[in-house]
């Protein structure tokens, strides 16, 4: 099968601010390499595991799993790759849409025989874009229904801004969370044109339109510009993580972009509970089967409701 051309998840891979782990974004720049046929040598294995025995293409990635309901309790994944909308990249990963997280939070939100969410967390984090939004979003819904963020095993970069909006942040002693910083990659390809015979003209108007041009060095213009944006992505997130976590922003930004593992998590304010996942989702569910169970059914409520109703009017 020949290669595609894919500009538009180029767009995603460089000269945009990610919130991911280093590592994810070796992969990311393996897989451009591969399938935009750009001719981009990496040091990393993770980047010479993306390689192959001469395939043209990579396996499609595994389907996102779909939220689990029972008990009062909605198990929503967060796994893989966290990107605005889905379908925008085809790597092999496992990808959560952002709009698509929303949209089942919200559906849990609206279900009367939900109780409690459980955002089950596996990510090393993904795009910027639509990330504050989803966050401040799940934040936003605090009081409504209980929010749990289940660190299993990973909430790193974009992940943990999603943990970090929710109720309460539970994982395991070989979980790890933070990451909480911004990364952005240019592909410099000159040089490589340059050996294959290849010179670009580029033609524009606007002194910002060719900024990350990929067939020429960096420019200074475009480095500044790129920085700038790096620096506005890392003050939103830091400041969220400050807001949502009752941190000093100092606190935050003292991390720089560290990981931390069980106890530490803890220790540094970045969770609330060191529990074995599936141990917390029975935990909770026992809990509101408990609720359930001390609380007297809706029909003796309203007879009961209606009684005090009589009661009153009669004494009018």
């Amino acid at each position: 099968m020949k290669s595609r051309s894919y500009p538009l998840i180029a767009g995603h891979i460089f000269n945009t601010p990610l919130m991911v782990l280093p590592s994810m974004a070796e992969t990311a720049v393996a897989w451009a390499k591969k399938q935009l046929n750009m001719n981009i040598v990496m040091a990393m294995p993770s980047a010479r595991m993306m390689e192959d025995d001469g395939e043209d293409t990579l396996d499609l990635d595994p389907p996102t799993p779909d939220p689990v309901y029972g008990g009062g309790v909605a198990v929503i994944p967060v796994y893989g790759v966290l990107v605005s909308r889905i379908g925008q990249l085809d790597m092999c990963e496992t990808m959560t849409a952002y709009e698509s997280l929303r949209s089942q939070i919200q559906c849990a939100l609206n279900d009367a025989g939900i109780s409690h969410i459980i955002l089950d967390i596996d990510s090393c984090g993904g795009s910027v874009a639509g990330c504050m939004e989803l966050a401040d979003f799940i934040y936003s819904c605090r009081g409504i229904k209980p929010i749990t963020a289940l660190v299993n095993f990973k909430a790193f970069s974009a992940a943990y801004l999603i943990a970090s909006a929710c109720d309460e942040i539970v994982m395991s002693e070989t979980s790890g969370a933070g990451s909480i910083g911004v990364i952005m990659q240019h592909a410099d390809l000159s040089k490589a044109n340059e050996m294959e015979g290849i010179s670009y003209t580029t033609i524009f108007i606007g002194n910002h339109k060719n900024d990350g041009d990929p067939n020429q060095p960096l420019t200074d213009q475009a480095r500044a510009v790129m920085e700038q944006r790096c620096k506005v992505a890392y003050d939103q997130f830091t400041g969220r993580v400050a807001k949502y976590r009752n941190l000093d922003v100092k606190a935050v930004i003292a991390t720089q972009a560290g990981l931390y593992f069980g106890q530490e998590a803890i220790d540094s304010g970045l969770a609330d509970r060191i529990e074995a996942p599936q141990d917390a989702v029975n935990r909770i569910a026992s809990d509101l089967a408990a609720q359930r169970q001390s609380k007297p059914p809706q029909k003796i409520m309203r007879m009961q409701a209606r009684a005090a109703a009589q009661a009153m009017q009669a004494q009018l």
